[in-house]
Order: C-alpha cells, then structure tokens, then sequence
C-alpha cells in the first residue's frame, strides 16, 4: 500500500489559540467554513480603508464643496435610488435646505461684520462708562 499525502489544514487560528481542525480547500490556506468568513474579512478590510481615505478627502473639503460633492454622488445613484424613492427625495431636498441656510448665514454673517465695522462703540460712551465704575462709592472694581 503507498503511502497517503498528508491532509493540510485550515490556516485559522481561533482566539484561544487553537487551530481549525477541518482539512483545507484545494489550493487554498482555509477549510470550506472559513474560506468564506475570511474572504468576507478581506472585503471588509478594504472598505473599511477605502472608506477612511474617502473621508480624509471629505474631513479636508469645506462645507458647500462637501454639499456639491454629495449632491453629485447622489445625481449618479439613479439605478439604485429608484427603488427607494422617499429616501432618494429625503436626502435631496435636505441638501438644498442645507445650501438655503448656508447661504443665508454667509449673508447674516457678511451683513453683521459690515455693521459692526460701520458702527463701533464711540469713544465718549467708553469713558463715560469707565468714570461711573471708577467714582461710585459701591463699585465692584
């Protein structure tokens, strides 16, 4: 009788340190239960680390680049978007509020450092106000 070839065995080691025991798949390092788990494990790994460099990129864009950024991406959903409509219109309608009130408070913020360059605090009723402080007999300071 020859000799039979040694079974090799799936490369897996579990948390407690012991190995899988269930022989390996042709050509492959895992047995048939964990070729699937670890190739699950490698796809996730890569998106997981896709998804972190798109979110420097996206952390690094200011907001209305952010918004025209995702406003595009949703624009290129339409194959998979159409089968959720109301999420589709959601996220849609939620951008243009976003831009609506970003752009109202680039205009508040613009129109309220106008008046306050416009407008300082004149000199006389600074030290009108420093004279009460400093010659009442019940002053704080």
């Amino acid at each position: 009788m020859s000799a039979s070839k040694p079974v090799r065995l799936c490369a897996l080691v579990f948390v407690s340190g012991r190995r899988c025991g269930s022989p390996a798949l042709r050509n492959q390092p895992y047995c048939h239960h964990h070729a699937g788990n670890h190739q699950a494990y490698t796809r996730d790994r890569f998106l997981c680390d896709r998804l972190g460099r798109i979110r420097e990129k996206l952390d690094a864009m200011p907001a209305s680049a952010l918004l025209n950024f995702l406003h595009q991406q949703l624009c290129t959903l339409p194959k998979t978007m159409h089968r959720y409509p109301e999420i589709n219109f959601v996220l849609t309608y939620t951008l243009d509020r976003i831009d609506e009130i970003s752009a109202l408070e680039s205009i508040i913020s613009s129109f309220l450092q106008q008046n306050q360059e416009l407008a300082p605090m004149p000199d006389s009723k600074l030290n009108q106000t420093e004279n009460l402080s400093t010659t009442h007999q019940y002053s704080i300071t």
